[in-house]
C-alpha cells in the first residue's frame, strides 16, 4: 500500500460518502434491504477476486479470495434468517480482509486507492446495520 496521506484520507472519505447512497436505497427496500446488504457484500468480495484474475495473481491467491466470498456469503447468509446482525458483522469484518491482505507486504493485486476506498465504505454499512438492528430490538422490547 502506497498513497500519500493526503490522497488516502480523500479515498477513505470517498468510501464514506459512497456508502451514504448504499444506505439509502437499502432502506426503500421492502424486506427491510436483507438481500440487497447481502448482495452488496459478496460483490464487495468479488471485486477482489478480479483484481486478483486481471493482475495474473498466482493461483492461490485467486483460490484465496474466491474463499473470502464464500466465508462472507456464509456469514451473511444467516441475516436471510432474519437477523441482519449477521449481515452487519460480515460487513464489519471485510476490513480486516481488505486490509489484513492488501496491506504493504500483502497481496499486492488491490489498487490501493480501491482497498481504503472498501474499508470504510464496509464499516459505515456495518455500523448502520447494527445500529438499526439494535433500534429493531429495542423496539421490540419495549412493545
Amino acid at each position: 500500500m502506497t498513497v500519500e496521506p493526503g490522497p488516502a484520507v480523500l479515498w477513505l472519505g470517498l468510501g464514506v460518502v459512497l456508502a451514504i447512497p448504499y444506505i439509502l436505497a437499502g432502506r426503500r427496500l421492502g424486506d427491510g434491504g436483507t438481500r440487497w446488504w447481502m448482495l452488496g457484500l459478496i460483490v464487495a468480495a468479488l471485486v477482489y477476486v478480479g483484481f486478483a484474475v486481471a493482475r495474473s495473481a498466482p493461483p492461490m491467491a485467486i483460490a484465496f479470495e474466491a474463499g473470502g466470498v464464500f466465508l462472507y456469503g456464509a456469514i451473511a447468509a444467516n441475516g436471510l434468517r432474519g437477523d441482519v446482525r449477521w449481515i452487519g458483522a460480515a460487513w464489519l469484518l471485510h476490513p480486516v480482509w481488505d486490509i489484513g491482505l492488501h496491506h504493504p507486504g500483502g497481496f499486492a493485486y488491490a489498487p490501493t486507492e480501491y482497498v481504503l476506498l472498501c474499508s470504510t465504505f464496509d464499516v459505515v454499512v456495518g455500523v448502520y446495520l447494527l445500529l438499526g438492528s439494535m433500534g429493531a430490538v429495542l423496539e421490540d422490547t419495549r412493545s
